[in-house]
């Protein structure tokens, strides 16, 4: 959490400085209300639920569910927005669910051998 907490503000000024040029000109106190608020919810909420989950759910169980985070947004997409998506659009998201699923499954590190301190 500690380095979510710095990342994001650091995140938020860069971006901030790289945008600003060009869309200080059609800020509103609405609109920067609005911002605010998304820059909050959007990347600090998900990213602290899946810190809290990460604490409590097997290595397994985490990166099986990461690895199949495209193909829930995409069938949220088609649900929710009316999103129809692409099939070569359906294949990319089933070749990302495929490696991570893979990668998660069969590419664990081997470990050092143990040194024997003599």
């Amino acid at each position: 959490m500690t380095g979510l907490a710095i990342a994001l503000p650091v995140a938020g000024l860069v971006s901030t400085l790289v945008a600003a040029p060009s869309t200080v000109e059609h800020l509103t106190w609405q609109l920067a209300v609005v911002g605010i608020g998304l820059a909050l919810l959007v990347p600090v909420v998900p990213f602290a639920l899946e810190m809290l989950a990460l604490r409590r759910l097997t290595t397994a169980a985490f990166g099986t569910l990461m690895s199949v985070e495209p193909a829930i947004a995409v069938v949220i997409g088609l649900v929710v927005l009316h999103q129809v998506p692409h099939p070569l659009a359906v294949v990319g998201v089933a070749c990302v669910v495929a490696a991570g699923i893979g990668a998660e499954r069969y590419g664990a590190r081997e470990l050092p051998p143990a040194s024997t301190g003599a």
